[in-house]
């Protein structure tokens, strides 16, 4: 069975440019470029229809760093080239590279803070198998709020340890009750005749 793949698949939209990617078991066409170029696993991602072009996009967050994937052609010869985006500007783009139906090539980009992947190609269908990236997260910045709340609850956490150690916290600084210094009591004299 053919089918297109899940845009959100693996934290991707697939089907970006061109007439998307698709997916099916290897076995739907033993010997071809397909079934030869399925490195892990059964299943094959190809480009619908040999259309040149197709996006990955990045579903998440921030960017990705493509590190590379294999890639062989479905039928015969042909050429690959690869593009790279990050909000619309053209960060890198490659030579061309010639994958053929004989077996795999693994193409090593090393591209990184990208949030497209570009496939052009010469119209023929492609197979790729082990994509591989790494995710650069943006960091969480918390609201101004959890901020006022996190202050409130450090603040309350010292009151209540001063409390606990050094008995009850008044805003003027003294407590409640102030007791008489004792001094030691002076002998008694005798009284004397």
């Amino acid at each position: 069975m053919v089918i297109p793949l899940p845009n959100g698949y693996g934290g991707f939209n697939w089907n970006g440019g061109g007439d998307g990617i698709y997916s099916f078991g290897k076995d739907l066409l033993p010997g071809s470029g397909y079934a030869l170029g399925t490195v892990s696993g059964d299943i094959t991602v190809f480009n619908a229809y040999g259309s040149s072009g197709n996006a990955i996009d990045w579903a998440g967050t921030g960017t990705f760093d493509f590190v590379g994937a294999y890639w062989t052609s479905a039928s015969f010869p042909q050429q690959l080239s690869f593009s790279g985006y990050n909000n619309g500007a053209l960060l890198y783009s490659s030579a061309s590279y010639e994958i053929d139906i004989q077996g795999p090539l693994w193409i090593e980009l090393n591209w990184t803070g990208i949030d497209r992947l570009v496939i052009e190609n010469t119209n023929s269908q492609w197979a790729m198998d082990n994509f591989t990236f790494n995710v650069d997260q943006i960091a969480q910045i918390p609201e101004p709020a959890s901020l006022v709340l996190l202050g409130l609850g450090l603040a309350g956490l010292a009151a209540f340890r001063r409390h606990t150690t050094r008995g009850p916290w008044f805003p003027c600084g003294l407590p409640r009750t102030v007791s008489r210094p004792s001094f030691p009591s002076r002998p008694t004299r005798a009284a004397t005749s």
